[in-house]
């Protein structure tokens, strides 16, 4: 082995256990954060559980329902993977966020051969303090969403950059192929607005394709038609399992011609008075109804207590004066529960056939004149303004502020809720969770009930008899539909109990006229079992100020560490991403006639068109639908802004180097 030989060996052999260190560094801090399991999020948290659980026990995404295919199936199917090795979920997101951050350090290694920029680049990755948030730390795709962005990126980067440096064999060539396209279609069937992503793969692919000779540029065009080909194949095969399973071609219902079709039709109905976030106004629903029988049958759950219930959730949520109707963000979970209640989503195929129908009806009345309509769209975004456009440019710069921050003020551990049912639910498929103390007062429990003949009733009562709480109740048609016992009738309760301790009775009068009595400490375990009635407990609230104290004393070290981090990102970041945007674009000129720092340069402007891409969709998205300013949504551009920063910033150094040495 020649000395330079020699060298190179200690130079990997260095850097590879100073990453092997920073890796279980990255690890250990990332367990200082718990999981937070909401087990009451029926949309979120809790629908991934669900569908993890299905999955699981091989019976793909379970029964079908109106949120059954709402939203991508690869996390659950992650969920229920990674549920056979009993180890915490929240530890594998991490170790597959460093293998793509070790990519893409492993990417800049290969063109640049420096090994101090590609393991400085790998520790500030992996040192992210976005997936130290409260956001994340909740069982939610995001969650994993962020690595495989990361990864893509770093996947596309190394498989494109191979020609630089020889051509593959055809079997590495195959095998990249099939991983990169495995990849970009896991990204896709994670979240519905992978697009954003787009913007950035093009800069890259063509930064590539211009460093490439003309010889090479077939592996590049061989290579990519590869991935793109592979992932349209996966995506087409879980819409082929959708069908024969549940009557409906599609990976995600959201993304289905009949639903999109509906949707883009009720959208396009002129409104008599615009209010902005509110995309079907109640005019233009009772417009509608007059002219659909399709929508007709949807008048009595839009207009009625389901309607009123997604009002309220979206006017908690998003500010709107006066929050009168049914906001954009939350409508469209509405009109899926107001299909659901007319009894057409008993499978994939009913539901598609009834969208199929709204919209072909709806677009009638629009082409005939009956409607007042714009043009024909089909479509979840809402008709273009150019006010929207207006305002997205106006707030962009308080998303720019929000991400630099890399959630600094969320790195807080808060308490699990739900009802203990769902959370030993949550403890089997993702690991350890703490549950609230059993003793601490109920003060909401929320679900349904059902049994023979009449939908049941309930109160509450002390041991004296009196009346201690208020109970909320709400047909409920729909789980009548599914109960396996013929003749029972369900019911929606939410209960407020008035008890300063676990000593009332919950009363639940059947339609017989008999009664059963139900101590209200035994909501926080398990409900004795009786063949007269049905009941599930979705969510069971308590009045719990934070994490078990022997819980805080044992991650109080690394949570400290870890927001020391934090700091020092926040403070340091603004000044790198200046000085990293002008070394990329120093570096795109000064390096046009060298191939491999060109490529690097592009693999910076990338990062900084993912950055971009992202807040400039989750802009035009906050001021025309529904909230998006927050760390969760904007967590997947975090590591771009790493990437960006650190590639720039090394760039520019070596331009300057290079401008006087020439």
């Amino acid at each position: 082995m020649s000395a330079d030989e020699a060298s190179r060996h200690r130079a990997n052999l260095a850097s590879l256990w100073v990453c092997i260190l920073i890796v279980a560094f990255s690890l250990w801090l990332r367990n200082g954060f718990p999981v937070h399991a909401v087990a009451s999020a029926n949309t979120d948290d809790f629908l991934f559980i669900r569908l993890a659980a299905a999955v699981r026990r091989a019976h793909w995404l379970g029964a079908y329902d109106n949120l059954t295919l709402a939203k991508g199936p690869f996390f659950p199917g992650f969920i229920a993977v990674n549920s056979l090795f009993h180890t915490p979920l929240k530890i594998t997101e991490q170790a597959v966020y460093l293998a793509a951050s070790a990519a893409l350090a492993l990417a800049v290694f290969r063109l640049t051969r420096s090994h101090v920029l590609g393991v400085l680049l790998f520790a500030v990755l992996a040192f992210n303090p976005v997936l130290w948030t409260e956001s994340l730390a909740r069982v939610i795709r995001d969650g994993l969403y962020i690595s495989l962005a990361l990864g893509l990126i770093a996947a596309f980067g190394l498989l494109w950059s191979q020609p630089l440096f020889g051509a593959f064999s055809r079997g590495g060539e195959i095998l990249a192929g099939l991983f990169t396209g495995g990849l970009a279609a896991a990204f896709w069937l994670t979240r519905e607005e992978g697009i954003w992503l787009g913007p950035a793969l093009a800069v890259l692919g063509a930064g590539v394709l211009i460093s490439l000779r003309a010889g090479t540029r077939v592996q590049f065009t061989r290579s990519t038609a590869m991935v793109f080909g592979v992932a349209a194949a996966t995506i087409v095969t879980v819409a082929s399992i959708n069908f024969a399973v549940y009557r409906v071609f599609t990976d995600v219902e959201f993304r289905a011609s009949g639903f999109l079709s509906a949707y883009g039709a009720l959208n396009r109905v002129q409104h008599t008075s615009w209010q902005r976030y509110v995309v079907v106004p109640r005019d233009v629903r009772e417009k509608v109804y007059g002219v659909s029988p399709a929508a007709a049958e949807l008048r009595p759950h839009l207009e009625g207590a389901s309607g009123d219930q997604w009002r309220r959730t979206g006017c908690t949520f998003q500010p709107a004066v006066p929050c009168t109707d049914i906001l954009g963000g939350w409508f469209i979970w509405a009109l899926r529960d107001a299909v659901a209640l007319a009894g057409h989503s008993r499978s994939g195929g009913e539901a598609e056939t009834f969208y199929t129908r709204l919209a072909g009806e709806i677009d009638a009345a629009c082409d005939d004149g009956r409607l007042t309509c714009t043009g024909a769209r089909a479509s979840i975004a809402p008709p273009f303004r150019v006010e929207y456009l207006v305002d997205a440019v106006k707030v962009s710069p308080r998303f720019l502020e929000t991400l630099l921050t890399f959630g600094q003020a969320e790195m807080v551990t808060l308490p699990n809720s739900g009802a203990p049912q769902r959370l030993a639910t949550f403890r089997a498929l993702v690991g350890p969770v703490e549950s609230a103390p059993s003793t601490a007062p109920i003060t909401r429990i929320f679900s349904w009930v059902a049994a023979a003949g009449e939908a049941p009733t309930l109160a509450v009562f002390d041991a004296q008899g009196n009346a201690r709480g208020q109970v909320e109740l709400t047909r409920a048609p729909d789980i009548d539909r599914v109960l396996p016992q013929q003749g029972f009738a369900a019911q929606l309760f939410a209960i407020h109990p008035e008890c300063p301790a676990l000593d009332c009775t919950v009363v639940l009068k059947l339609g017989d006229g008999s009664e059963r009595r139900l101590p209200l400490k035994d909501f926080g375990g398990v409900l004795p079992e009786d063949p007269s009635f049905v009941m599930t407990i979705d969510d069971v609230e308590r009045p719990v100020d934070g994490i078990a104290p022997e819980v805080a004393q044992r991650i109080a070290l690394q949570q400290r560490i870890a927001r020391a981090i934090a700091g020092g990102y926040a403070a340091a970041i603004w000044p790198l991403l200046v000085l990293g945007a002008a070394g990329t674009l120093a570096g795109l000129w000064v390096f046009r006639r060298t191939p491999r720092l060109f490529v690097l340069s592009t693999l910076a402007a990338a990062a900084f068109t993912a950055v971009a891409s992202r807040i400039a969709m989750l802009s035009y998205l906050e001021v025309s639908t529904f909230p998006t300013l927050n760390t969760l949504y904007l967590s997947s551009a975090a590591p771009f802004v790493i990437v960006a920063a650190i590639l720039g910033v090394w760039l520019g150094i070596h331009a300057m180097v290079q401008r006087r040495s020439a």
